[in-house]
């Protein structure tokens, strides 16, 4: 929620698998949240808050491919594109393609037009 009260959705790690070294992002937007740069803020924030305290070896994200704001969103992040899996989900009667990308740290994604510039972790910490 912005401080004026405005809902801006859930930003969230969708799977964090700190024994595999592998996180997930995702994010679920209000429309009253949409279009003021907030959620792409704070998905930005979560790799970096990932990397630098936990440690994994990449960041992902996964939409359905033809979820165009889904997928300008990671591409806004700078996440590289790794590949199209068909009729992986399915949903409503039908199955569909799911879209991945990835990020690593120290990464060397541009920085500026809402991309994050990814830092470089400290090594893995053990799986308690």
């Amino acid at each position: 929620m912005r401080l004026d009260g405005t809902p801006v959705g859930g930003v969230m790690f969708v799977d964090f698998d700190a024994a595999l070294g592998v996180c997930e992002i995702g994010c679920r937007p209000e429309p009253a949240g949409e279009r003021h740069g907030l959620v792409t803020k704070v998905c930005g924030a979560l790799p970096d808050r990932a990397f630098t305290t936990r440690g994994p070896h990449r960041a992902e994200w996964n939409c359905r491919a033809d979820n165009k704001r889904s997928s300008a969103m990671a591409e806004r992040l700078g996440m590289t594109m790794e590949g199209v899996r068909r009729g992986y989900r399915p949903y409503d009667g039908a199955r569909h393609d799911r879209e991945g990308r990835a990020a690593r740290p120290g990464s060397g994604v541009p920085a500026g037009s809402g991309r994050r510039e990814w830092v470089r972790s400290p090594e893995p910490r053990p799986a308690s």
